[in-house]
């Protein structure tokens, strides 16, 4: 066995690894570090390789021709000698030193695929680090692991020391990328804002520039009130022709059988004339009259309208809640009301909801936001009625519509304040 570590010591290493070798030898003696089996066999020798077996894929990783791999085996093996007490000192046999050689050459080819990733300013620093752990036997384990289950490409992740490291470096890589994202973002704020500035500080100039002084601001401003007021008047005036030529308002009052009359002479001019005539008729019992008489004759006379074609429609405000009745009051008012329409065959089953919009300055005005309301129609037309298609009867909503101020009603008595219901029955004329 010397002999053929004479042969091999003599003939197939390098004269440096020769020279690095018997140096090592000279220092720690043979006895506990190294056996002649070793070099005998070639474990120092150019050619060697221990990739081999279940390792045959790690094959040019674990070879001598790697001109770091024998002397990093060989500071392994000094290593481990120099941190061995002496009385617990064994020299390695050749299974378990291949094993180490094995090891030694993963870690080089580990490192240095990780020495072109880790950041250079920090890479002396790990590698030390790493370095340590080697020579300790802690990443023994997962190197062996590596040989036996994995195939090249290198995954530095099936290390747990690079593992470690890449998992640090990736977090810190994150962090700087947000890092910039969010000063990028900041800058791109800054740039838009300076622009936004930028462009009002433009349009007041020009805003000032095409304003003028006072002199001319009045000037523009009562041209714009002059036109407000013509385009007001030009509306109004369409307005009221239109409504002459196509629409004629009728009011009821206490004589409900004169108000039916008069409807009936209006509605004779359109006998025989070819087109749609609409009739909406409209009973307000939001302020339930005292006079039961003529609640039942003014539906005996909305029944006689919706039952002379099915373009006719009715507009039903139900009784409403004030402060000079009662919840049970309205109520009956309201079951009183439906009782007479059902007895004249007028079908209430649509029902409308008004919504006011009420003044900004009525924080106490206790007025209800909404009022029930019908669109009735006969039950002869309850299917074929015109107005079934109509936006407000298919939504069920009218509004919002304004809701103005008590003190803003047309005659309205400051003196006497008269409530809901005495404004009915002098409307009505009834006393």
């Amino acid at each position: 066995m010397e002999a053929g570590a004479v042969s091999a010591l003599m003939g197939s290493m390098d004269a440096t690894m020769r020279q690095r070798l018997v140096e090592s030898v000279r220092s720690r003696g043979m006895k506990g570090f190294l056996t002649h089996e070793l070099i005998a066999k070639h474990l120092f020798s150019n050619t060697f390789s221990s990739g081999s077996g279940p390792a045959e894929a790690w094959a040019m990783e674990a070879s001598n021709r790697n001109a770091e791999l024998a002397p990093r085996f060989l500071q392994r093996l000094e290593c481990q000698f120099d941190n061995t007490m002496a009385s617990f000192r064994k020299a390695p046999t050749f299974k378990e030193a291949c094993k180490i050689h094995l090891t030694t050459g993963l870690y080089l080819a580990f490192l240095d695929k990780f020495s072109k990733w880790a950041p250079q300013r920090q890479w002396t620093e790990i590698k030390v680090n790493l370095d340590t752990q080697f020579d300790a036997g802690y990443l023994d384990g997962d190197f062996a692991h590596v040989a036996e289950e994995c195939v090249p490409p290198i995954d530095l992740r099936s290390v747990s020391a690079f593992r470690q490291h890449m998992l640090r470096f990736e977090q810190s890589m994150r962090q700087q990328k947000e890092e910039r994202q969010q000063a990028l973002a900041r800058d791109v704020a800054k740039a838009n804002f300076a622009q936004v500035e930028n462009q009002l500080q433009s349009d007041m100039t020009a805003l000032r520039a095409a304003l003028g002084d006072n002199t001319t601001q009045a000037a523009e401003t009562a041209k714009d009130v002059k036109y407000m007021r013509e385009r007001q008047q030009t509306g109004k005036d369409y307005v009221d022709t239109w409504m002459r030529e196509h629409c004629k308002i009728i009011e009821g009052g206490s004589d409900v059988n004169k108000s039916m009359q008069e409807i009936m002479a209006f509605l004779e001019q359109f006998r025989g004339i070819a087109g749609n005539v609409y009739l909406i008729c409209g009973l307000d019992f939001t302020i339930y009259p005292a006079n039961s008489e003529l609640v039942q004759s003014s539906c005996n006379v909305l029944a006689t309208l919706l039952a002379m074609g099915s373009n006719n429609i009715g507009h039903i405000q139900c009784p409403m809640f004030h402060k000079q009745t009662s919840e049970m009051s309205t109520v009956k008012h309201t079951r009183t009301m439906e009782d007479a329409l059902f007895k004249n065959n007028v079908n209430i089953g649509k029902r409308v909801a008004l919504l006011f919009d009420k003044p900004p300055d009525s924080r106490g005005d206790q007025r209800a936001s909404h009022q029930v309301c019908i669109a009735a129609s006969h039950k002869l037309f309850a299917n074929t009625s015109a107005f079934n298609a109509s936006d407000i009867v298919v939504s069920g909503r009218v509004g919002p519509v304004p809701l103005i101020r008590v003190i803003d009603f047309i005659d309205y008595d400051e003196s006497c304040k008269p409530g809901p219901a005495d404004r009915v029955e002098q409307t009505l004329g009834l006393f």
